[in-house]
């Protein structure tokens, strides 16, 4: 009789491991995980998400209609946004008009300009120099009032 206790004892924990693994693997974990429904979604009204607040001049799809991710739903009026553009293409040509001036380089004339306007500001930098000498020289003798 003991013989037969140690087998079956072993057949039922198998039995027994075998249903938990069949019984886990078929899903008994997947409700707390995920949730599954099954059905169809009516919807009547749907608010469309534009960036800005144009009148639709095609509508691509209809009610019912299946659509994917990333689909063309709707195509906006753009008569008012083209002065933007063409506003927005100007500067971008004035940009580049820019970028090429300096990739270009200087003339020699901007050039010679730029060394006589410094040849200036060191002049008046010089004189400005000599007349705050001279001043606080006649402020040390008491010639001319402090504030001056």
């Amino acid at each position: 009789m003991k013989r037969i206790r140690i087998p079956v004892g072993i057949v039922v924990l198998a039995a027994v491991g075998a249903g938990l693994w069949f019984w886990r693997s078929r899903g008994g974990t997947e409700a707390a995980d995920c949730l599954v429904l099954y059905g169809n979604v009516d919807i009547r009204q749907v608010q469309l998400a534009f960036n800005g607040s144009e009148r639709i001049t095609a509508l691509l799809v209809q009610e019912g209609d299946r659509v994917k991710a990333g689909q063309l739903l709707a195509v906006l009026d753009t008569q008012r946004l083209e002065p933007k553009v063409a506003g927005k293409e100007a500067q971008v040509a004035a940009q580049r008009e820019g970028v090429a001036r300096l990739e270009a380089g200087n003339r020699p004339e901007e050039i010679r300009k730029a060394k006589a306007d410094m040849g200036v500001a060191e002049a008046e930098a010089r004189n400005a120099q000599l007349t705050f000498q001279r001043v606080t020289n006649l402020v040390a003798q008491d010639v001319v009032p402090q504030q001056q």
